[in-house]
């Protein structure tokens, strides 16, 4: 028994793949021409979520993004908004503020690491003072003292 041929359903369902792609790369292209800047390959492979190479092997896209290299879309003129006066002003203090409130931290911690130092200073002395009474106590041999 012969199998009927259903090719023609994997032909549609892979033109049908093709379409969604170029689709997707069409509008990628739509949003890539809005905002300025370079564009790559890659970045349009992203977005449209199509493989590099299948992108590389679609002559008219290619084409279309060559032309975005040469020409890239005008950069959009009056729509930068400028921080007032004010804002700089504001974050200008905070910034001072911030600066005081560390210097005020380093200060006390280097007084908290001078006091640590002092404690160990002093703990070392006393340890050493330690040692060399139990050196001399009168149970102990000095090393200056001959055993006989």
């Amino acid at each position: 028994m012969v199998r009927p041929d259903n090719s023609h359903h994997l032909l549609a369902a892979a033109r049908q793949r093709s379409e969604d792609a170029r689709a997707r790369v069409a509008a990628a292209l739509q949003e890539m021409s809005k905002e300025p800047g370079p564009r790559t390959a890659s970045e349009l492979a992203r977005t449209a979520r199509v493989s590099r190479s299948w992108l590389y092997s679609q002559p008219e896209v290619m084409v279309r993004l060559e032309e975005f290299r040469t020409n890239p879309p005008p950069a959009p003129t009056g729509q930068a908004v400028h921080a007032s006066d004010h804002s700089l002003r504001r974050r200008l203090h905070l910034a001072h503020q911030r600066i005081a409130q560390l210097t005020e931290e380093n200060k006390q911690l280097n007084e908290r690491l001078a006091r640590v130092h002092g404690a160990l200073r002093l703990a070392t002395q006393i340890n050493g003072q330690q040692s060399q009474e139990g050196r001399n106590s009168p149970g102990s041999r000095s090393s200056d003292q001959s055993s006989y």
